[in-house]
């Protein structure tokens, strides 16, 4: 004979505390690279920009009204006229990374004009002050115009995010005209462009 047995299961209804808590309406964003330049040419004065050419007639303009030292007083201060063998002039350059990445400053210098023989003495050497407090280190970058391939990396360059202080670097270009020149750069010149660039770091 086989028993049957069956159990009864009696249920009962548990009620335990509970809570919930939670983090409403969360945005990612990306940062931003922002990199501008200071056209005034005056060392106490900025007037960021995304750039400017030096040869326009608004950059022209700028001198004429705003800052009221003309176009041609500006090019005789910048030592970029009546060059002559053994002349060395210098123009430092203010950048700002406006973003909020950090990133490593460039530069590239490229020729626009044609070839003269000017070009091919005309020397450049570049500095970096990536604080902006005045000490300039040598980056290595000499050569003439046609001999830089780059861009090249300057140095750090840190966004807003981490500290408004240091968010403004210097390069400082300097040029130069070996006395080997010779009567042959008589009457020449070369236009080009120095391009800056900010490239994020990992």
């Amino acid at each position: 004979m086989i028993a049957l047995v069956i159990a009864g299961v009696t249920t009962a209804t548990v009620a335990y505390f509970s809570d919930t808590a939670s983090i409403l309406g969360t945005t990612f964003s990306s940062g931003t690279m922002d990199l501008k330049i200071d056209q005034d040419p005056r060392s106490a004065t900025y007037n960021w920009v995304d750039g400017f050419d030096i040869s326009s007639t608004d950059y022209r303009t700028y001198l004429d009204t705003t800052i009221g030292i003309g176009y041609d007083n500006f090019m005789a201060q910048a030592g970029l006229n009546n060059l002559k063998p053994g002349d060395t002039r210098v123009q430092i350059i203010d950048i700002a990374n406006d973003g909020t990445i950090n990133g490593n400053a460039t530069i590239d210098l490229n020729r626009t004009s044609g070839w003269s023989d000017l070009a091919g003495v005309l020397n450049f050497r570049v500095y970096y002050d990536g604080d902006h407090n005045g000490f300039f280190v040598d980056t290595g970058l000499n050569g003439t115009v046609d001999q830089f391939n780059g861009p090249y990396t300057l140095g750090p360059m840190i966004g807003e995010s981490v500290g408004e202080m240091n968010t403004t670097a210097s390069v400082k270009i300097e040029w130069s005209i070996p006395t080997t020149a010779g009567n042959s750069i008589q009457g020449d010149s070369v236009t080009m462009n120095a391009v800056f660039g900010l490239v994020q770091t990992p």
